[in-house]
């Protein structure tokens, strides 16, 4: 019994947002590090100056849409000097379809 601690009805009532504000902020990070290591990759391999993140069409495109902000903020203080930005490109020649990329350009 001394393990438990008392806790009051307002804590209670803010747990699952507290929760679920912990949980994204795990899926923005984890974002974000994929982008960081693929754009150092690109870097590193390649003499195109620019890495194209494809957002989700399925599952986590939601969640991309709903955090693009936060997301793109964070990319220019991790990148200072380049170019960040949401590119449309249609995916099928009339353009029925697009999909929409997160590019960092570090072009001179």
């Amino acid at each position: 019994m001394s393990s438990l601690t008392p806790i009051s009805r307002e804590v209670l009532l803010t747990l699952k947002a507290k929760k679920d504000e912990e949980i994204r902020q795990e899926k923005v990070n984890g974002v974000l590090e994929y982008i960081y290591g693929m754009v150092i990759k690109q870097a590193e391999t390649s003499v195109e100056p620019l890495y194209r993140y494809r957002v989700p069409l399925m599952g986590h495109c939601r969640f991309h849409i709903e955090n693009m902000t936060e997301i793109t903020t964070r990319l220019v203080q991790l990148f200072a000097n380049c170019r960040v930005y949401i590119l449309t490109e249609p995916t099928f020649p009339n353009g029925m379809y697009v999909e929409d990329f997160i590019v960092i350009d570090w072009t001179t």
